[in-house]
């Protein structure tokens, strides 16, 4: 039995997010149907995050445990050669057996674009507004979200799970018409950095001060935060291993 490591990318704009679902197009669904056709048997995938539908992602990985013994130089591109054009293994690797795509994860990244003026390229990769966005204000908005906080506030969920995170990086890049927000955090809960988004848009169009985020985070409530931005501005971006080396990886262009 091995356990395979898979660095993937994907266009989000036509899945129902990452997790299986029953009738409908997902992208473990999608992967695992591929998996079973090279492997020659079914596999239960692990994921690195629950991307919810239309979220992209450049750099994804999954894991999975096979019994094949196909050699890893041939598993990515016999892979792609059964998956469509809307998901690419960047890679396959061979990795220790205690290796889990998810929970293995230091933390993960994510940027999400949002552009001022309207694009036809691209478009189902950016957030097109009217509005004008104040980059300084977002940033100093964020700054109180950065570091261990209970992000209540940015899920709509209200079950007993954990809320807390740890906000490694948040930042705030303007260039021209376009503003990038990148997020990257040990953990996130659902919505959680669409909502950020949100929130730093009402700071940047001036609808918010930017001291008041700190108040948000405090009431633990949702309604406090700003709107869930659309999903389609969004793009993983990073994953974050201890193990990451390199090494062993069968990579292809």
């Amino acid at each position: 039995m091995r356990t395979i490591r898979l660095n993937l990318e994907f266009d989000g704009t036509d899945f129902q997010g990452w997790q299986k679902q029953p009738g409908l197009r997902t992208v473990q669904g999608t992967l695992e149907t591929a998996i079973q056709t090279v492997c020659r048997e079914a596999a239960d995938t692990v994921g690195c995050a629950r991307t919810d539908a239309g979220v992209h992602a450049a750099a994804y990985v999954a894991s999975f445990r096979t019994e094949s013994d196909i050699p890893i130089t041939r598993l990515g591109v016999s892979l792609n050669g059964c998956l469509p054009d809307d998901i690419a293994i960047q890679s396959a690797q061979e990795v220790p057996d205690d290796f889990h795509a998810r929970f293995s994860a230091r933390s993960r990244r994510y940027v999400y674009r949002i552009s001022e003026a309207p694009t036809a390229i691209g478009r189902w990769y950016v957030l097109d507004t009217h509005y004008t966005l104040d980059e300084q204000r977002m940033t100093q908005a964020a700054a109180h979200l950065q570091g261990e906080h209970d992000f209540s506030s940015f899920t709509p969920v209200t079950n007993d799970a954990n809320k807390i995170c740890r906000v490694v990086d948040l930042s705030v890049v303007r260039n021209g018409a376009r503003t990038e927000i990148a997020v990257e955090a040990n953990r996130f809960v659902h919505h959680m950095v669409r909502a950020i988004v949100g929130t730093l848009m009402e700071v940047g169009r001036g609808r918010m001060e930017p001291e008041q985020v700190a108040e948000v985070l405090r009431k633990k409530d949702r309604r406090h935060a700003g709107p869930t931005a659309p999903a389609h501005g969004l793009m993983l971006m990073r994953v974050r291993y201890d193990s990451d080396s390199g090494a062993g990886a069968s990579g292809f262009g």
